[in-house]
């Protein structure tokens, strides 16, 4: 039983993520189905797709969508919530830091 879904209830797995449960009086319709369409290519799926036809993965049998929905389902999950912010600061011309080693591999040795 998957955690959210009681028994006797309907719910969609797609693509790793759970969609549900649904009322007894709710259905999934076709139309619901492009809509998450819609919402994978909202969470980078076209982006996905493009870098896996650069790996020349077969599409034969839907092998490379598989693939896309598969990796966006586990971006997805595995993606940092937070909002980055960018940081300007002023006066900075470089982009690197380079710093100098102030340990000696005898220091990890002991």
């Amino acid at each position: 039983m998957f955690e959210g879904v009681g028994s006797h209830r309907d719910a969609n797995i797609l693509n790793c993520q759970l969609y549900g449960p649904f009322d007894s009086n709710e259905t999934f319709e076709v139309q619901d189905f492009f809509l998450l369409e819609k919402i994978m290519e909202r969470k980078g799926a076209k982006a996905v797709a493009a870098r896996i036809d650069e790996w020349k993965v077969t599409k034969e049998g839907g092998k490379s969508s598989d693939v896309v929905l598969r990796s966006v389902a586990v971006i997805t999950k595995y993606a940092a919530k937070k909002k980055r912010q960018l940081v300007d600061l002023a006066g900075d011309s470089e982009s690197v830091v380079s710093l100098v080693a102030r340990t000696t591999a005898s220091q990890f040795l002991s």
